[in-house]
């Protein structure tokens, strides 16, 4: 069970993100989890996928959806924490990439 903290659809309303906040899996105090529940629409069938991500506990947490990027078609979630982004496939599921702009600030 979790908190629902916001939800967002794709510009192309294909996809919905809903945003929930939850305990850690592991009681680690100063920590918790975001989940990201994934619904995608598929000819006339929805199709459901979780991602879970971890933070510090407190942390703001903005996000955004992309359309599908060519030339795969791949869509993405942009998650901003901090200075820093990740990106997430909604295809995989799996983190992409990570960008840390502290020593671009500093």
């Amino acid at each position: 069970a979790g908190v629902i903290k916001s939800a967002k659809f794709s510009k192309d309303k294909r996809y919905l993100i809903v945003h929930l906040l939850k305990d850690h899996m592991f009681s680690v105090k100063n920590r918790e989890m975001h989940e990201f529940v994934v619904v995608r629409l598929i000819g006339r069938r929805l199709n459901t996928m979780k991602i879970l991500l971890d933070f510090d506990k407190d942390t703001e947490i903005y996000y955004e959806i992309s359309n599908e990027v060519p030339p795969y078609r791949i869509p993405y979630l942009y998650v901003i924490y901090g200075i820093n982004i990740m990106i997430v496939s909604l295809i995989t599921g799996q983190v992409v990439n990570k960008y840390d702009y502290s020593e671009v600030i500093a």
